[in-house]
Formats: C-alpha cells, structure tokens, sequence
C-alpha cells in the first residue's frame, strides 16, 4: 500500500511517493508518513493506492495535518572544507552518485557538488514516472536534472529505458486490457526511447537501456520477454543507438558476482555483440553487505567480463549493514562502520586494477535516504559514505585517507544456533507423512526475514544416496500471480554439503524452490530433484528427495542447511519470508548464516 502525492504547477505536473508499507489480508494497518513540498505547486492531490491494480481494499480515517518546518541539522564538519571523492579518483573512473530533486539545495547540494562528478535520478528518469499514460510525457522533473548537470558541469546517467518493474504499463495493452502483439509492443518502445533519449541527446552520456532482463540460467521472464522474446532487447539497443549515436548504451543488472548469473550475462552480452547489437557495456548494479560477494568473487567476475571489451559502470553501490528488521540500535556499532570501511577500501582497490571499469556510482550518498531503510521491509540500516547528518564516516576516509580508520576488526557471525538432527531412513516420495517420517525432529520454520505471514516446520531424514527433506506449510491464502517464482507461495531447502558457511556459494552449494503446485525452480549448483506438493485443509505439504553429490552420507556428517518459506497473500508480492536458521534474506547467494544439520 502506498501514499502518493501529485502535485500540479501552472499545467505541469510531478508526483513524489510519501510512504509505502505492505499489508496483509483481513488485517488493517496503518500508513503514514511525512510530506516536504521541496517543490512549488498549486494544487496536491493525496493518492492511498497498492502497486497492484485489481486490488480491493478499504481505506478508513484519512488525516492530513500541518507541521513546523524542524530546525534544520547542521552538519558537524563542513563538508564544503572535506577532500574531494570524485577529484582523488579521476585518474581511475568517474565517482557518482543517485539524486532526488528535493536534495540539490543546502547542505545536500554543497555535499553533491563538492564529491561527486557524476549524477543519476534515482527514480525520476523511470518509465512509470515519465510516461504515465500512451501519448503522454512528462518531462519537467528529468529536465531539472539535466539542467542542474549542465550548470554544475556534471555528467548525466539516464536510468533506464526498459524494466519490468516502475514501466509504463500501457505499453504492453491495448484498450480492452488484453496483450499486444509483438510488432505493437516494439512500435510502442522505438516512441518512447526516440522521445526520451532524442529530448536528452548530447545531454545524457550514458543510459542503462535494459534493466535486470536476466534471471539464473536465462532471461528474466516478464511482460516484455513474454510479448516480445529476446528481441525487444535487441530493439532497445537500436532504437537508443539512433536516438543519441554518441551517448554509451549499458545493460544494467544485480546479483553480477554470481557466478551463474555472470554467466548468463557473459553470454547474453557476447551474443549481442556478435550480431552487432550497439552494447557499449555493463552496469553492475553492487548492493552489497558485509560478507557478500566476496572479494575472490568480485575479482573473478570484473576479469571475466573484460574479456567482453566492454565498459563497466559499478551503478547502483550502497553496502547493507543489517539484514535483520529486529536489529534497531540507537546508535550504530563502531565494530559495523569499521568492518564497512575497511571492506569499501578492498572493494576499490579492486575497481582500481581494472580499466575496463569506468564510472563508479553510490545509490545514494546519506544514511537517511536509502531505499535499503524501507524495502522489501522497513529495518535499520548505513550503507552510505555520510551519515544521515552529512558528516564522513569512516566509508568515507576509507576512500580518501585509510590512515584515518580503525584498524579493521572481526565480525563474530552468531547466526548459526540451531542444530538440527536427521535420522537414517527412506520415505515414500508422496506428499504424504509416512511411517519413516515418526519420531523425527521437527525443525520449526518461525524465524522472520521479511514481514510477518506463513510459518511452518520441517523434518529431514537421509540414507546412502539421498537426503529427504518435508515440509508442513500453513497458509491461509496460497498464491502464485508474480511471474517472480521467488514472490510465489513456496518452500526454499538450501544445501551447503560441505558446511563452508561461505560468503557465497561454491560448488556444493543449492538452493531448491518448489510451490504449492509443484512447480521448481532453483539457484546455485542444483542436483536434479524429485519432489511433490499436495494442498491441505490449511496449506500444503512438500516432499522432496535430493541426492547427494560432495560427500559420501554417514552418522557424524555435518551438513549446511537451512528451510524458507515464501508468502505472498494474494497480491501477486512476497509480503513475508520465514526461515528456519537464517534470519537474513541472503540463503540464495550466501551460506554463512545457514543452520547445521547432523546426520544421525
């Protein structure tokens, strides 16, 4: 659910989001938030409305209620008197960062100016807010941007032309609300990328003209790549290409490090340069946390893709320092911004060994305004080089003078606390709780890394070939409208044979994911499975036989493990992840936080 504000000025009109919050059937909640006009208007209008359209709900009690202006925060240091980030690394790339209208003027701005060399609009250059409507552009707030720029004498990244999430929706239907064809959606797209990149030709040096179309081993699978294939890929490049011969055409993604995923976007890049699709580079996307990618990973890949002779752009770094929505101190520990800075200097020293990198961007440059403080759930968190009074923390000196920063420091994970035991034996793969399933641990899937929804519980068992894993799921409402199989109602089961408990996944590492309906879907090095899924009075049941691969079963093993499930309510989003170990929403690329399981 979502408050948003449109705001109109002599016929033209802006829209900024107020708050969002998600919300689950048959509960009310309360949403609010604050609203500071940073710009002129004559008229608002409140909008309380949900990302999803066929949503019914009912909105009671609307106040709307006028507030001082707080005294405004100076910021300690005067950052105007603190060296400059993107003048110390000119000789290696270009160092960015996003923006919002509302923070080039004041403090903010003199921060902006003083660090860093290139801007990209954090929201207002999407196709949702764009182009709202067919046949109707909107231009004004992208067009204060690229002024600003201009002025300031700073590079402009247009950010991004085709995504599957904040589109233009109308693209893809025609006026009775069904699908285009093909040949319909591809007109439709040549429009919109003439319009936008010939308006800003010569202005934007840079574009990220597909964002996130690759998902694991393949495509991503979305309105475009249902309608269209791969080519409304291709025709982006094209189209683009036409508009501004001269600007630098990225596609851009996250997940980059891993190594599946770097593989397909290896690939994918490489097939559209052998068929002279115009693709100048990659965007790699870095939201990070302290333990993942790891460094090994980051290098491997960044050597990889140079293979390509394309340019890197790191577009989107921030680096979360808390996974866990419970985790809410008043202050921030010193042991967290110490690991953060140390970690930032390794990340850069490894930016700095590769030409092929070209412009290194923050998603944001304060503490109090990351989008990592409200999605996928509200949570503390400092991902950024200022604290959210615009004083340099220790990220900061890290990039600029290390000998500034704490010696660097150990982070005890306690993740790991539950241990749980698997008794030898074979089940019938049937979906049902057989004789061999009695008087084995139940492993309870309670612990929440998103929302609060389904919960659930587990049993393991194993014999000289395979482990078998069952899993009671109550849900009230079972959901599969995303096309994100990960949003769908399902279990998750990840595997760690060799019990690294690594920052990222090796060899022996999987996930598998299996909905309500049985259908797979997985992450990682993933064996071949056999599982079944049956609905119950209260949700449903899945069973399933994984084999193994790295180690040879016995009493005494111990094995990386850990259960999630999925919950989505009904509207077609995972409003909430419960898990079994790991209270953070890593498992998928990051065994560290898995529990152990003993075979017994």
């Amino acid at each position: 659910m979502i408050i948003t504000i449109e705001r109109s000025k002599s016929g033209k009109t802006g829209w900024d989001r107020v708050t969002a919050s998600q919300a689950k059937s048959g509960e009310w909640i309360n949403l609010t938030g604050d609203y500071d006009a940073k710009t002129d208007f004559d008229k608002i209008l409140v909008y309380i409305e949900s990302n999803n359209a066929t949503l019914e709900y009912y909105v009671d009690d609307v106040n709307c209620t006028e507030v001082k202006e707080p005294a405004k925060k100076e910021a300690v240091i005067m950052n105007k008197d603190l060296p400059s980030l993107y003048e110390a690394y000119k000789k290696y790339f270009q160092i960015g960062t996003c923006v919002e209208l509302n923070q080039l003027k004041g403090p903010e701005n003199d921060l902006i100016l003083k660090q860093f060399s290139s801007l990209t609009g954090e929201n207002i250059m999407k196709p949702q807010y764009i182009s709202p409507s067919e046949d109707k552009f909107y231009f004004n707030e992208a067009d204060k941007l690229v002024e600003y720029a201009q002025k300031n004498n700073k590079l402009i990244r247009g950010h991004t032309l085709v995504w599957h999430s904040q589109n233009a929706k109308w693209m893809f239907l025609d006026k009775n609300g069904n699908k285009v064809s093909k040949r319909v959606l591809l007109k439709r797209l040549e429009k919109y990328i003439k319009t936008v990149v010939g308006r800003y030709k010569g202005k934007v040096y840079a574009w990220d003209v597909v964002n996130e179309v690759v998902e694991g081993e393949g495509l991503r699978y979305s309105d475009w790549y249902d309608i269209a294939g791969e080519e409304y890929i291709e025709k982006a490049f094209i189209y683009a290409r036409k508009a501004d011969p001269k600007a630098k055409l990225f596609i851009n993604d996250y997940g980059c490090t891993d190594a599946i995923k770097s593989k397909t976007i290896y690939d994918l890049v490489k097939r559209l340069k052998k068929k002279r699709i115009p693709v100048d580079g990659i965007g790699m996307q870095f939201h990070i946390s302290l333990t993942n990618p790891s460094l090994n990973a980051i290098s491997d890949t960044l050597t990889k893709f140079d293979e390509l002779g394309v340019e890197i752009h790191i577009t989107e770094l921030d680096m979360s320092l808390n996974g866990d929505p419970n985790f809410n101190p008043e202050k921030v520990p010193e042991e967290l911004l110490t690991r953060q800075a140390h970690r930032y200097k390794e990340i850069f020293d490894i930016f700095k060994k590769h030409k092929s990198i070209t412009s290194v961007t923050f998603w944001g440059f304060q503490d109090g305004h990351t989008w990592l403080t409200g999605f996928p759930v509200k949570k503390a968190d400092w991902p950024l080089l200022f604290d959210k009074n615009l004083n340099p923390k220790y990220a900061y000196w890290a990039l600029i003078d290390p000998t500034q920063i704490p010696d660097d420091v150990n982070l005890n994970d306690s993740n790991n606390k539950f241990i749980g035991k698997a008794k030898k034996g074979k089940p019938t793969i049937d979906g049902v709780e057989d004789d061999a399933w009695k008087n084995t641990e139940e492993l309870k899937i309670n612990v929440y890394a998103q929302g609060k929804g389904s919960q659930g519980t587990g049993k393991v068992l194993w014999d000289d070939k395979n482990l078998y894993v069952l899993v009671k799921v109550k849900d009230d409402k079972l959901s599969k409208k995303s096309a994100n199989t990960y949003e769908q109602d399902s279990v998750e089961i990840f595997v760690d044979e060799l019990n690294n408990k690594s920052p990222e996944y090796k060899e022996d590492d999987a996930q598998y994911r299996i909905n309500f309906d049985n259908e797979f879907s997985s992450g990682g090095n993933a064996a071949k499975i056999k599982s079944v899924a049956v609905k119950t009075n209260d949700g449903y049941i899945i069973e399933a036989m994984i084999p193994f691969r790295f180690v040879k079963p016995a009493a005494g093993i111990k094995l990386g493990f850990d259960l999630q499930i999925n919950d989505d309510p009904g509207t077609g989003t995972r409003a909430s992840i419960s898990k079994w170990n790991d209270k953070t929403n890593e498992s998928y690329r990051n065994t560290s936080g898995f529990g152990t399981l003993i075979l017994e």
